[in-house]
């Protein structure tokens, strides 16, 4: 049967009919889109924030089972050091390390300068072969129940497979995901990035050397040269405090930074002092070119001394990210 003409011409859309719908759905998608990369941004972050406050656990479980938190392996420097000065730190920080193994371990001995460049290295000057950030690592997941030996390694660099091991000899302070476990320098000691954003990893920092501890992504540390580098990090990660009373947060406990989505740990050199080259290092002098000057704290709530960086990071003392919660 034949179709009347009027009922012929209502097949399909009309042109202004289909330009109305394609405006409409140009509309939502201006709505929508940037309304649901917002919440996949705060359900990442969340991720970040959930996994950030598990380690912090972590950290909380391995001192009541050892009686105190590990250090973070930073000698302190400061402007004018001296030779005998940088020496005296250094034999302070061993001596920090050499405690508390023995507080891990029934062995009387341990080797401690296994974890130190050599003194008598002109390039190196006796540096930690571990930073902050692979301290974090080290001690949550490299140590073992086997008070005799307590290290799954002898030494940084020692060839070993970063899978945990199934038996009931090593601690499980934190399950890391080993697919986001970086070697940054090649030590076989590995750091630990977020699962999203730039890969910059989780900071550690123990409350004995806030006022000198630092790590910067963008200047290779003495011992491992160039190899150092963190490609996706800038800024520079210090531990913050309350810049009114000058007084760190947890004063009695520790810092772990994220730099958050952005890689960037905010600010870490304004208002610092140029210092003196540790004693012999003649190559990668810049690693400490720059310490934290005592009136120049990172200050949080009220947000001194940040830069744009600081303010998406998060921080084991925060309940959120630290711009949502500055004065």
């Amino acid at each position: 049967m034949k179709r009347s003409a009027n009922e012929s011409q209502r097949d399909g859309f009309t042109l202004v009919e289909l330009l109305v719908v394609i405006a409409i759905i140009g509309i939502l998608t201006a709505i929508l889109v940037p309304t649901l990369a917002v919440a996949i941004r705060r359900t990442r972050e969340a991720s970040i924030r959930f996994e950030l406050k598990q380690i912090e656990m972590a950290m909380e479980e391995y001192k009541v089972q050892h009686g105190s938190y590990p250090p973070d392996f930073t000698i302190k420097t400061w402007p004018g050091q001296t030779a005998a000065e940088f020496t005296d730190e250094q034999d302070r920080m061993k001596a920090r390390v050499a405690n508390h193994l023995k507080q891990i371990s029934n062995k009387n001995e341990i080797d401690i300068d296994q974890f130190f460049t050599d003194i008598d290295d002109p390039d190196n000057a006796g540096y930690p072969l571990i930073t902050p950030d692979e301290a974090l690592v080290f001690w949550l997941a490299l140590t073992r129940k086997n008070a005799v030996f307590p290290l799954q390694i002898s030494r940084p660099g020692a060839a070993r497979n970063l899978a945990y091991p199934s038996d009931d000899n090593y601690n499980s302070y934190f399950e890391f995901d080993i697919e986001r476990l970086v070697d940054f320098d090649g030590d076989n000691i590995p750091s630990y990035v977020p699962r999203y954003g730039p890969k910059v990893p989780f900071v550690y920092f123990d409350s004995r050397t806030y006022d000198r501890a630092r790590l910067d992504p963008q200047i290779p540390h003495p011992t491992t040269a160039a190899n150092r580098l963190i490609p996706e990090g800038k800024g520079c990660a210090r531990p913050y405090g309350n810049s009114t009373s000058v007084a760190w947060f947890e004063p009695e406990k520790f810092q772990i930074i994220c730099a958050g989505y952005d890689g960037d740990y905010g600010n870490g050199r304004t208002g610092q002092l140029p210092v003196a080259s540790p004693p012999q290092v003649t190559t990668d002098s810049d690693y400490a070119n720059y310490v934290a000057s005592p009136g120049q704290i990172k200050g949080y709530p009220d947000g001194s001394n940040f830069l744009l960086g600081d303010r998406d990071n998060f921080a084991s003392f925060a309940d959120s990210r630290l711009d949502k919660e500055l004065d």
